[in-house]
């Protein structure tokens, strides 16, 4: 069982300040391809690949759709790496198990970072062989499944919907909520970018919040 000392809900514990990413770790936090092996993906902590797994019924990872896939369909191809900053924060010791508020998630430690993962795609977590399986081949019990209902897709720009002038940023399962356009401006949805309040219809939104930007996962 993970020992910790704070566990922000559905948020990634990492704050970033100078240390490089590993390949195949294309941010600090999140879920990637393999680079050397298309059934497999790994799960990076603090800029390092922390847990390996194996795609089920031997599929693929694709890294557009950022989930495994029949392979005639998958796109394993290398992508682009760059390097962060990350500071680690003392929380937890290593290891990892269900999130017991999620059958889809899971809770990761690594080198005293924590982390709280979802499986891609429509995976759950099988906390026996500690990786994501499919749905007919895991017992939730009484935990719920969630996923992330704002991002329509895994990575891309959509229109908040606490507020018409802040956009919210999917990136590989992570949620960058609350982010603010320039003042006066608010967000275009259909343009993917910031725009005059005239050429945007907010509907049921609000024009302003007063929520600052956070990652939640």
């Amino acid at each position: 069982m993970l020992a910790t000392g704070v566990i922000f809900a559905g948020l990634i514990l990492a704050v970033h300040c100078g240390v490089e990413l590993d390949p195949p770790c294309v941010e600090a936090d999140g879920i990637f391809g393999d680079i050397y092996d298309c059934t497999k993906y790994v799960v990076c902590v603090g800029g390092k690949v922390s847990l390996v797994l194996q795609c089920p019924h031997y599929k693929k990872w694709d890294r557009w759709d950022a989930q495994c896939v029949v392979p005639e369909k998958a796109d394993c191809s290398r992508p682009y790496y760059d390097t962060a900053a990350y500071k680690k924060e003392h929380v937890c010791y290593d290891g990892e198990e269900a999130d017991p508020e999620n059958c889809a998630g899971f809770l990761i430690c690594r080198w005293n970072v924590l982390a709280r993962m979802t499986c891609p795609g429509n995976l759950l977590w099988d906390d026996y062989k500690k990786s994501c399986e499919s749905p007919d081949e895991v017992q939730c019990g009484a935990r719920p499944v969630l996923r992330n209902e704002v991002c329509p897709h895994p990575s891309g720009d959509y229109e908040e919907p606490a507020g018409c002038s802040q956009y919210l940023t999917c990136k590989n399962y992570l949620v960058y909520r609350y982010r603010p356009c320039p003042k006066g401006l608010v967000y275009n949805d259909y343009a993917k970018a910031c725009d005059w309040p005239r050429n945007v219809q907010c509907g049921y939104r609000p024009l302003y919040s007063d929520k600052i930007d956070h990652v939640f996962h």
